[in-house]
Order: structure tokens, then sequence, then C-alpha cells
């Protein structure tokens, strides 16, 4: 399997320190969507305590999403992604220790569960706009593509990487044109067939390959997933 991007945004030192960073939030925050559920169910045995945590989730996004795209407007977006990431690290503490203390309380998993995605929602906005400040305008839309290695490493696939360099226009040249007509990158060649966007490509590995789901069962989480997947874009 072959997968061709440009990523050279990687070599500029402070965007790979905040690109890592947002792995590890990726991670996390899946591991959450995940988790969470899981523990409700088994705490209540009610599956409208399920549907309960999406609502818990669901709010403080929305909120503090909204509240948080102001916040990186008016004040230091530096200082602001360090709260919000230290807030982030704190309630998924929070969150293994009263499931290692089998503290059993419902609430307090809802209430723990509202506290991170308050803080995912602060954080995502400002992560997102500190981007073109770290970058070039010709490099965003290579940021832009990186997530697909994120799914790649977590589904543990081998893979070839063939890097194709935005600044020489190498994704328009016949070689790349016959690969992806749209002259766009990421593309991914599996057994002969191209796929391409960073989305889909991540959906269609989820779907081929085996190894740990990218993906929740559940359809709200699932939408929630894909909400998070836009805000994960590094444009």
């Amino acid at each position: 399997m072959g997968l061709l991007a440009d990523i050279t945004p990687l070599r500029t030192r402070d965007f790979r320190r905040l690109w890592l960073a947002g792995v590890v939030t990726v991670i996390g925050g899946n591991l959450t969507i995940f988790a969470v559920p899981v523990q409700v169910y088994a705490l209540t045995r009610n599956s409208a305590y399920v549907g309960l945590s999406g609502l818990f989730a669901l709010v403080p996004l929305v909120v503090f999403g909204l509240w948080g795209g102001a916040w990186a407007d008016a004040m230091d977006r530096r200082i602001l992604l360090i709260i919000a990431s230290c807030g982030l690290a704190v309630a998924s503490l929070l969150l293994w220790a009263q499931a290692a203390l089998a503290a059993n309380n419902v609430w307090v998993v809802l209430c723990l569960l509202s506290v991170q995605q308050a803080f995912f929602a602060i954080n995502s906005p400002t992560r997102s706009s500190a981007i073109p400040r770290m970058l070039p305008s010709d490099q965003l839309p290579a940021a832009n593509s990186l997530k697909t290695l994120i799914a790649i490493k977590e589904k543990g696939v081998a893979f070839t990487s063939h890097f194709v360099n935005l600044h020489k226009f190498e994704q328009h040249e016949p070689r790349f044109v016959k690969i992806n007509p749209n002259g766009q990158v990421p593309a991914l060649v599996h057994d002969g067939k191209v796929v391409t966007e960073s989305t889909v490509i991540n959906e269609y590995l989820d779907d081929v390959f085996e190894g740990p789901p990218l993906r929740p069962a559940d359809f709200f989480w699932r939408a929630r997933m894909r909400s998070c997947g836009k805000d994960c874009a590094l444009r």
C-alpha cells in the first residue's frame, strides 16, 4: 500500500510539536468516546443513561466551541492552548482515577465527560487558528492532509510513503494526475485502487484493515467522531 502526501509542514518545529500533541489529543478523545458509554452502561444497565452521556458531551461542546473561538481571538493563543491542554489532561486523569478506584457513580462520570468536552471544544479552534501563524499559506493544504497518518499508525498498517512536493507543484505532474486527476494530496493506493480525501481514506482504512476500530459502534458517537475529525483537520 502506498500513501502520497506532502510532509513539508512537519519540518517546522513549532508545527511538528503541535501536530504530535494533536495526535495524543485525538487518541485520548477516541478512547473517551469508546470508554465512557461502556462504563455508563456497566454502571446503570440502562441505555437511556448512555443516550444521556451524548447530551452531557454535546452541550459543552457546542457552548464552549463558540466561546473558544472568541477567546482565541481575544487572548494569547499559546496561553489559551496550554490552559485547554492541561484541562484535557486533568479531566482524562480524573476519568481514569474514578474508574480505577471503582467510584461507581454515573453522575461523576457524566460531569467529568462534560468538563473534558468543554476543554476539547476550546482546544480545537485554538489549535486550528494557530496553524496559519506557524506555516506559510502554501503549506496549509499539506498540513490538512497529515491526519491520514494518524489513522494508518493507529491501525498498524504497513505502507510506503511517497513524498509529493507542493512547492514544486508535483501534484500537477502527469505521473500524479494519473493517480488523482484532481491533483490533490493525500492519495491512497491499495491493490491498484485509488482513494482520495483524508476523511474518506481514514474510513476506508477502518473498513478494510484489521486492528483497533477507528469508529465507535454507536451511531451518535460516530457522528461525534466525524465532527471531531473536522476539528482535527489542521488547516
